[in-house]
């Protein structure tokens, strides 16, 4: 006889499925902060969360903002997150010899240099004007 288990969730799914809105930058800030609490504890494996690290996210970024995300919404912005990290580090990552503008939180580098960076990657083209929000140089 076929037994159909029922997939049991760590974290409750959102009760709102509106699409999630990460246009405010504290709100990112604290998801940034909930994570690297979990890289810190040892609740990250690999390039992933454990399920306690994953739950313990969705618990205090929705304490912190008073929203209501599940592990879903928060996991495709920690995918998100990495790709732009993985862009930025890859146009960035090994160069020397640019100066940094404080500004625009990015590097400070002359038209021809981004002109053929942009031909190169055009995902580069959007760090030219504004760098990644939570970057320190």
């Amino acid at each position: 006889m076929y037994t159909h288990k029922k997939k049991v969730l760590a974290v409750p799914p959102s009760t709102n499925d509106s699409k999630a809105c990460w246009k405010d930058p504290i709100a990112t800030e604290h998801f940034l902060k909930a994570c690297f609490d979990q890289v810190t504890k040892g609740e990250h494996i690999g390039t992933s969360f454990t399920k306690k690290g994953w739950k313990d996210i969705v618990f205090q970024f929705n304490a912190l903002t008073g929203r209501k995300y599940d592990k879903l919404k928060l996991n495709n912005m920690y995918d998100n997150l990495r790709k732009e990290w993985r862009v930025w580090d890859k146009l960035f990552g090994k160069v020397t010899g640019l100066g940094w503008n404080s500004e625009k939180n990015t590097v400070d580098a002359p038209d021809v240099w981004w002109e053929n960076k942009v031909l190169e990657n055009s995902l580069y083209g959007k760090f030219r004007d504004n760098g990644l929000p939570f970057i320190t140089n």
